[in-house]
């Protein structure tokens, strides 16, 4: 099909203004948006303030000397403010009631937060949270591993 052939048919097929689907969402979003809102009120302000105090900190952190941190904290330091943003996106979408991919996302911030507590309890070992083959002697980052081995819970 040429190209002009397929504008053609595009053009059969679009409608004027938005799509009917599209609109039901945006209402749907809108409502439960309201809706927790209104019934959920302590639950946001509470994330909006512990929110805020986590980025007090990157803000923080901006000022500190880093000259002297080692390559494993100037990496925690690149994870964490990346984290809180995809921490705020997912409470975000799960305002709109799209609780799954809330739940995806907050998968990688815990992860990410293992993340940091690995780094903080081997940070000479900066190679076991990158590399994914096994080699001996190298202890390497997974969740489990953090949880069960390195803060001991169960």
């Amino acid at each position: 099909m040429k190209p002009d052939e397929l504008e053609k048919l595009i053009e059969a097929f679009r409608q004027m203004g938005p799509a009917r689907t599209s609109l039901d969402i945006y209402a749907f979003t809108s409502k439960h948006r309201e809706k927790v809102l209104y019934e959920h009120e302590n639950f946001i302000k509470n994330f909006e303030d512990f929110f805020e105090e986590l980025n007090a900190l990157v803000r923080l952190l901006n000022y500190a000397e880093k000259d002297s941190w080692k390559e494993s904290k100037s990496y925690q330091y690149l994870i964490l403010p990346e984290t809180i943003k995809t921490l705020h996106c997912a409470f975000e979408i799960a305002i709109d009631g799209y609780y799954d991919e809330a739940m995806i996302l907050i998968r990688y911030v815990f992860e990410n937060f293992l993340r940091l507590v690995f780094l903080s309890k081997y940070p000479d070992n900066l190679e076991g949270l990158i590399v994914s083959k096994k080699r001996k002697g190298l202890v390497q980052f997974n969740a489990t591993n953090v949880i069960e081995h390195i803060l001991k819970l169960d």
